[in-house]
């Protein structure tokens, strides 16, 4: 496989230099809460790059999202990790930076809402915006298979199209979840007696259900994030890079699977998380320790998006210069 040269020196990326505007902007603002629209206006980035760079500095925990009385709000603002990066790029003394563990970007931004419909409404927008995300995957993997098969190289193309293949079958899986859990449990066999739930069992379901499914579009949140890699990768003709993350990629993919088949066994009276995990989730107590009823922990550490670190530490290296 082809590669341009590595230690050719280049300019920094778009990608990097938006990182830094919107950091070093965010962190002269302070705690002051702005919105994708502010951000973009006054760095001067579009709303989509300012959006796409707010998403991966919030998973990398320099920037948070503001919430009020349990509503997360579409309105950014830095963290004290964010500034933390600053000072370190500045040449202030400070430990090394250690970037959020796998199980901390799974869980991250997960609020349980304190009316029980409102979890209902919201299992119904979670599905949809999966759905939508796995969509444009498929058809964004799809389009860099073309590319991979003029490269001659079989096991990058099968690799890619595995990927295709497992995104669509998702798709498939969670487009047959039903939106409202509480009414497929009420399905009865004929002649059977219907049973009835108590309020207890009824929050626990819709409890577990919205945990699972906000766990889920984390994981397709890093999908996401990784299949743009993958494209920018294959762009720049960096060939050996862009096989790297593909099978990062399909290390995602692999734990996406356990997720979601996890997630289809989630019944009324048998719930996959233990009594006592539900209900420190309802309290919005919720820890890494509670992965272990879904996942083998720790997650590996191979699975994790480099070139996004390799981005954040460039900017360090950029400012220190500075």
């Amino acid at each position: 496989m082809g590669e341009k040269k590595d230690s050719q020196i280049r300019e920094l990326p778009k990608s990097l230099l938006g990182i830094e505007t919107i950091l070093l902007y965010l962190d002269k603002k302070n705690k002051e809460p702005l919105s994708i629209r502010n951000i973009s206006e006054s760095t001067g980035l579009s709303m989509r790059v300012t959006k796409n760079i707010l998403l991966q500095l919030e998973r990398f925990k320099q920037l948070e999202r503001v919430v009020v009385k349990n509503n997360i709000l579409p309105k950014w603002r830095i963290t004290k990790f964010g500034k933390k990066v600053i000072k370190e790029a500045q040449g202030i003394p400070k430990k090394n930076i250690k970037f959020p563990s796998r199980e901390d970007e799974l869980l991250n931004n997960i609020l349980i809402p304190a009316n029980i419909e409102t979890v209902g409404i919201k299992i119904k927008e979670n599905k949809e915006t999966i759905i939508s995300q796995l969509k444009s995957m498929q058809l964004d993997v799809s389009k860099m298979l073309g590319t991979v098969m003029n490269l001659n190289d079989p096991i990058f193309e099968d690799l890619i199209s595995t990927i295709i293949n497992r995104i669509k079958y998702f798709k498939q899986i969670v487009s047959n979840l039903s939106s409202d859990p509480l009414a497929a449990s009420k399905l009865k066999i004929k002649d059977e007696k219907q049973k009835k739930y108590s309020k207890e069992e009824i929050r626990n379901l819709l409890i577990e259900i919205f945990f699972f499914d906000s766990v889920i579009f984390n994981e397709v949140n890093r999908i996401s994030t990784s299949n743009k890699l993958l494209s920018q990768m294959l762009e720049n003709e960096e060939y050996k890079k862009g096989y790297s993350i593909a099978k990062d990629l399909r290390e995602e993919i692999r734990l996406f699977s356990v997720l979601i088949s996890k997630r289809e066994t989630i019944k009324i009276n048998s719930p996959v998380l233990s009594l006592e995990n539900l209900n420190l989730i309802s309290k919005n107590k919720i820890n890494s320790d509670i992965l272990s009823d879904i996942i083998d922990l720790p997650i590996s550490n191979e699975v994790q998006s480099e070139e996004i670190k390799e981005l954040i530490l460039k900017l360090t290296a950029k400012l220190n210069k500075g």
